[in-house]
């Protein structure tokens, strides 16, 4: 898995590869936007989600911490 902030996200395996872009928004503040992305992406994949919607999930839960000032 690769994070390429404002470009997305991207995941890689044996047979596939996956690009989701990131949603187009005016960042207030990056901080905490990795450790959103990775905790979004890691519940999505414990649901049992296919990996497109984990990275979906994962660039949801960033894009939410990044509209905000610190880290939430």
């Amino acid at each position: 898995m690769v994070t390429l902030g404002k470009e997305g996200s991207k995941i890689y395996t044996k047979n596939k590869y996956f690009h989701c872009p990131a949603m187009k928004l005016k960042a207030i503040d990056t901080t905490g936007a990795g450790d959103s992305f990775a905790a979004g992406f890691i519940t999505a994949f414990f649901k049992k989600n296919n990996l497109k919607d984990c990275l979906k999930l994962g660039i949801q839960s960033a894009s939410n911490c990044i509209t905000k000032f610190g880290g939430f």
